[in-house]
């Protein structure tokens, strides 16, 4: 498997630095400092692996381009460290040729507190997947110079970073990024995220962009273009505190899965999807489950033509006083199971134009709809 050549070609740069403060506890002396940002050798390099698989793949081209200065005195170059004893440690990373890959620069140092990248440049890198993810402990982030410009991949690129509240991306220029996968997934402290700059007209994954950023209190996406997009499962899922979500300007007429899109969004109220086009939508599973607070859906411009699955689509909407599915298309959903389980609040239900010819599992559809007093199905099977 070919490497992608990290090193600018023409030779050396002028100073490429990266500051950093590191936290050592006691008991957990030895620390991963930097990661091997040379693609992994793995035959599918941006799927999902846990922690302890990404392991750093020893590069000697890696070795002689970064220093690393601890405390001010440079050490012999290691992906891990041992520190004699516990406390707050200097970090530096002098880097001697441009990169242009990021990939994994920083994944998995969970001991890191903050990174200074005001002098790092990036203006060849084409890639900065997964370049903090698990920086658990990161509460600093300074990326107020970097250069994004030449950048297609940006998944997973802050999954992980829990303790951060806030990240300033003003000056991200998103314009040739087509993955946006986990982006943000995890980042639980999060209370703000300002996005108003992002140029996404080339994007096509935003699955779990959003996923588990459960402090997120707004989220303004009308400069968002989704034209291209075709993956937005979990994109908004486990949002809990967001109270609303404008996706007016949003176009999915290209996307095909919005499984656990709004899942766990316990705090929406409301939420018009009249733009939305579903017309290719296959997984339509768990999409709103667990909104806990919606009193009103509008899905009146829904096609479900294509649609295999709807299983739990609406369980544990028990803010819910109504659910108009008339335009809704069943002829080839497999599966409805739980689809309606907890929603408590729904007194009617008219799904006359559900078609269950091919459904295999119905299981706990209506369960704990305890105000339900009619339901009516056409070819009932």
């Amino acid at each position: 498997m070919s490497k992608i050549d990290n090193f600018n070609k023409e030779g050396e740069s002028k100073e490429i630095i990266i500051m950093g403060e590191i936290k050592i506890e006691k008991g957990n002396l030895t620390q991963r400092i930097i990661n091997s940002y040379e693609n992994v050798n793995k035959e599918e390099p941006d799927q999902l692996w846990e922690f302890e698989d990404i392991k750093p793949i020893e590069n000697e081209e890696e070795i002689k381009n970064c220093e690393i200065f601890i405390n001010d005195n440079r050490i012999e170059f290691n992906y891990d460290y041992n520190f004699k004893k516990e406390g707050n440690y200097k970090i530096k990373y002098k880097f001697k040729k441009l990169m242009i890959s990021t990939n994994f620069l920083f994944y998995g140092c969970n001991s890191l507190r903050s990174l200074d990248l005001s002098n790092f440049n990036t203006q060849n890198v084409i890639s900065m997947g997964h370049m903090f993810q698990y920086c658990y402990s990161l509460i600093s982030l300074d990326l107020s110079n970097i250069n994004t410009q030449n950048v297609t991949n940006m998944t997973e690129m802050f999954w992980g970073c829990e303790s951060l509240t806030s990240i300033d991306l003003l000056n991200f220029d998103t314009e040739n990024v087509n993955n946006f996968g986990n982006m943000f997934r995890d980042c639980s402290s999060l209370i703000s995220l300002d996005l108003s700059n992002f140029n996404t007209e080339n994007a096509i994954v935003m699955g779990n962009m959003f996923d588990g950023c459960n402090s997120l209190l707004f989220l303004d996406l009308s400069s968002f273009n989704t034209q291209h997009v075709s993956q937005m499962d979990y994109m908004f899922n486990n949002c809990k505190l967001l109270k609303s979500l404008d996706l007016s300007s949003f176009k999915t007429q290209n996307v095909t899965n919005m499984r656990n899109m709004f899942s766990d969004c316990s705090s929406l109220i409301s939420l018009n999807l009249s733009n939305f086009n579903t017309q290719n939508v296959i997984d339509m599973g768990f999409m709103f489950n667990n909104c806990s607070s919606l009193i009103s859906l509008d899905l009146s411009n829904f096609n479900t033509q294509k649609a295999y699955d709807m299983g739990n689509m609406f369980s544990g909407c028990n803010s819910l006083l109504s659910l108009d599915l008339s335009n809704f298309n069943t002829q080839k959903v497999n599966y409805m199971d739980n689809m309606f389980n907890g929603c408590n609040s729904l007194i009617s239900l008219d799904l006359s134009n559900f078609n269950t010819q091919n459904v295999e599992d119905m299981r706990n559809m209506f369960d704990y709809c305890n105000s339900l007093i009619f339901k009516y199905f056409k070819n009932y099977h």
